[in-house]
Protein backbone atom coordinates (compact mmCIF):
# COMPACT_ATOMS: atom_id res chain seq x y z
CA UNK A 1 0.00 0.00 0.00
CA UNK A 2 1.37 3.58 -0.71
CA UNK A 3 1.60 6.07 0.94
CA UNK A 4 -1.61 8.21 -0.48
CA UNK A 5 -3.93 4.95 -0.21
CA UNK A 6 -3.12 4.91 3.58
CA UNK A 7 -3.19 8.13 4.66
CA UNK A 8 -6.56 8.21 2.93
CA UNK A 9 -7.90 4.85 4.28
CA UNK A 10 -6.88 6.27 8.29
CA UNK A 11 -8.45 9.78 7.28
CA UNK A 12 -11.66 7.26 6.24
CA UNK A 13 -11.35 5.42 9.55
CA UNK A 14 -10.93 8.20 11.42
CA UNK A 15 -13.87 9.89 10.60
CA UNK A 16 -16.18 7.07 10.79
CA UNK A 17 -15.15 6.69 14.56
CA UNK A 18 -15.07 10.41 15.27
CA UNK A 19 -18.49 11.94 16.64
CA UNK A 20 -19.95 15.08 14.52
CA UNK A 21 -20.04 17.88 16.68
CA UNK A 22 -22.87 19.84 15.74
CA UNK A 23 -23.19 23.64 16.64
CA UNK A 24 -24.99 24.92 19.67
CA UNK A 25 -29.04 25.79 19.01
CA UNK A 26 -29.14 29.25 18.96
CA UNK A 27 -32.77 30.23 20.56
CA UNK A 28 -34.28 33.47 20.60
CA UNK A 29 -36.64 33.58 23.51
CA UNK A 30 -39.30 36.69 23.39
CA UNK A 31 -41.34 36.87 27.27
CA UNK A 32 -41.41 39.98 29.44
CA UNK A 33 -42.16 37.54 32.43
CA UNK A 34 -39.20 36.57 34.13
CA UNK A 35 -40.66 33.52 36.09
CA UNK A 36 -41.27 32.08 32.40
CA UNK A 37 -37.55 32.71 31.42
CA UNK A 38 -36.37 30.78 34.01
CA UNK A 39 -39.09 28.18 32.79
CA UNK A 40 -38.80 28.06 29.73
CA UNK A 41 -34.56 28.48 29.92
CA UNK A 42 -34.47 25.62 32.18
CA UNK A 43 -36.21 23.69 29.78
CA UNK A 44 -34.39 24.67 26.71
CA UNK A 45 -30.64 23.86 28.80
CA UNK A 46 -32.49 20.47 29.66
CA UNK A 47 -32.69 19.74 26.08
CA UNK A 48 -29.89 21.32 24.58
CA UNK A 49 -26.97 21.63 27.44
CA UNK A 50 -24.84 23.64 25.19
CA UNK A 51 -27.65 25.50 23.43
CA UNK A 52 -27.09 29.74 22.90
CA UNK A 53 -30.12 31.69 24.28
CA UNK A 54 -30.49 35.16 23.85
CA UNK A 55 -33.48 36.74 25.86
CA UNK A 56 -35.83 39.98 24.72
CA UNK A 57 -38.66 41.36 26.82
CA UNK A 58 -40.50 43.01 23.54
CA UNK A 59 -40.98 42.97 19.81
CA UNK A 60 -38.38 46.06 19.65
CA UNK A 61 -35.74 44.11 21.42
CA UNK A 62 -36.51 40.86 19.29
CA UNK A 63 -35.68 42.61 16.16
CA UNK A 64 -32.85 44.52 17.96
CA UNK A 65 -30.91 41.42 18.37
CA UNK A 66 -31.92 39.72 15.59
CA UNK A 67 -30.20 42.75 13.29
CA UNK A 68 -27.03 42.78 16.27
CA UNK A 69 -27.02 38.91 16.13
CA UNK A 70 -27.21 37.98 12.26
CA UNK A 71 -24.31 36.78 10.13
CA UNK A 72 -24.40 38.64 6.76
CA UNK A 73 -25.62 35.52 4.54
CA UNK A 74 -26.92 33.43 7.39
CA UNK A 75 -30.16 31.95 6.03
CA UNK A 76 -31.84 31.72 9.29
CA UNK A 77 -30.33 33.29 12.47
CA UNK A 78 -32.15 31.21 14.67
CA UNK A 79 -32.92 27.48 15.22
CA UNK A 80 -36.01 28.52 17.51
CA UNK A 81 -38.00 31.24 18.67
CA UNK A 82 -40.44 31.36 21.47
CA UNK A 83 -42.36 34.33 22.11
CA UNK A 84 -45.16 35.38 24.44
CA UNK A 85 -48.22 37.06 22.19
CA UNK A 86 -48.46 39.90 25.21
CA UNK A 87 -45.01 41.14 25.47
CA UNK A 88 -43.80 44.78 26.29
CA UNK A 89 -43.37 47.71 23.91
CA UNK A 90 -45.40 48.09 20.46
CA UNK A 91 -45.98 44.92 19.68
CA UNK A 92 -46.79 41.31 19.99
CA UNK A 93 -45.47 38.05 19.42
CA UNK A 94 -47.44 37.32 16.82
CA UNK A 95 -46.45 40.64 14.83
CA UNK A 96 -42.68 39.26 15.26
CA UNK A 97 -43.70 35.65 14.01
CA UNK A 98 -45.85 37.44 11.02
CA UNK A 99 -43.17 40.23 10.08
CA UNK A 100 -40.10 37.29 10.51
CA UNK A 101 -41.94 34.64 8.23
CA UNK A 102 -41.98 36.88 5.32
CA UNK A 103 -38.05 37.28 5.88
CA UNK A 104 -37.12 34.57 7.26
CA UNK A 105 -39.85 31.29 6.92
CA UNK A 106 -37.59 28.62 7.97
CA UNK A 107 -36.86 29.21 11.52
CA UNK A 108 -39.31 27.30 13.93
CA UNK A 109 -41.51 29.46 15.78
CA UNK A 110 -43.28 28.33 19.14
CA UNK A 111 -46.12 30.30 20.84
CA UNK A 112 -47.32 30.77 24.10
CA UNK A 113 -49.97 32.82 25.56
CA UNK A 114 -53.03 32.27 27.92
CA UNK A 115 -55.40 32.94 24.86
CA UNK A 116 -57.13 30.18 23.44
CA UNK A 117 -55.92 27.91 20.20
CA UNK A 118 -59.16 29.00 18.50
CA UNK A 119 -58.68 32.81 19.79
CA UNK A 120 -54.99 32.66 18.56
CA UNK A 121 -55.47 30.48 15.45
CA UNK A 122 -58.27 33.19 14.44
CA UNK A 123 -56.07 35.54 14.68
CA UNK A 124 -53.32 33.58 11.97
CA UNK A 125 -53.66 34.22 8.24
CA UNK A 126 -55.38 30.68 6.72
CA UNK A 127 -52.55 29.85 4.51
CA UNK A 128 -49.92 30.33 7.64
CA UNK A 129 -51.57 28.24 10.68
CA UNK A 130 -49.94 25.10 9.21
CA UNK A 131 -46.62 26.79 10.45
CA UNK A 132 -47.81 27.44 13.63
CA UNK A 133 -46.60 26.60 16.89
CA UNK A 134 -49.03 27.19 20.17
CA UNK A 135 -48.69 25.78 23.74
CA UNK A 136 -50.91 27.39 25.87
CA UNK A 137 -50.47 28.76 29.27
CA UNK A 138 -50.82 27.66 32.08
CA UNK A 139 -48.18 24.79 30.75
CA UNK A 140 -46.22 21.91 32.63
CA UNK A 141 -43.00 21.56 32.75
CA UNK A 142 -43.07 18.41 30.74
CA UNK A 143 -45.17 19.95 28.07
CA UNK A 144 -43.03 22.78 27.56
CA UNK A 145 -40.06 20.47 26.92
CA UNK A 146 -41.80 18.13 24.35
CA UNK A 147 -43.05 21.23 22.57
CA UNK A 148 -39.35 22.18 22.08
CA UNK A 149 -38.66 18.48 21.34
CA UNK A 150 -41.35 18.04 18.25
CA UNK A 151 -40.13 21.43 17.09
CA UNK A 152 -36.12 20.71 17.66
CA UNK A 153 -35.68 16.88 17.50
CA UNK A 154 -32.14 16.35 19.50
Amino acid sequence: MDALTFIKNVSLEESKNRKVRLLPKKILVVEDDTSMTVLLGKAILDIFSDAEIQWAASLEQAVTQLIQNTDIGEKVPYDLIIADIFLEGNGTGLDLWKVLGGTYPNIPFLMISSLSQDQVVAAVPEERRKSLVYLQKPFLFAQCKQSIKNILPE
